[in-house]
């Protein structure tokens, strides 16, 4: 599969343009038989997938808790078909505002601010 103009293959190691694959070695770059990504263990693998399955039904859980919304916003003459944006502004908003602050933080984390100064040209 492709991801951001890399070419992955089946077992997830990144293939050259002949379909080799550019990492060699058969499990001693992290990965193990359960095709866990490196650095992670089984459980912890499993304890994030659980989790993501938790917060998956969020959405859901704002139209079904945020119906009182989409009323009020069909009461004040906005359409049926867009009157569920309400839920959808609310909704992107959080998730950008998360996501800025995991970017951030990672960001942070790794010391990587100067590496986004573009005042100053050439490698980084």
């Amino acid at each position: 599969f492709m991801l951001s103009g890399h070419n992955f293959g089946s077992d997830g190691k990144q293939e050259a343009a002949g379909g080799q694959a550019k990492h060699a070695g058969g499990g001693g770059g992290g990965s193990n038989s359960l095709g866990v990504a490196p650095g992670w263990s089984p459980l912890g693998a499993v304890a994030v997938s659980l989790v993501a399955g938790l917060l998956s039904s969020c959405l859901q859980l704002a139209f079904v808790l945020g119906g009182g919304m989409v009323d009020f916003a069909e009461s004040q003459g906005v359409s049926a078909l867009l009157s569920a944006d309400v839920i959808w502004f609310i909704a992107f908003g959080i998730a950008t505002s998360l996501n800025f602050i995991y970017a951030a933080t990672v960001i942070t984390i790794n010391g990587e601010w100067p590496c986004l100064d573009l005042s100053q040209p050439g490698e980084r």
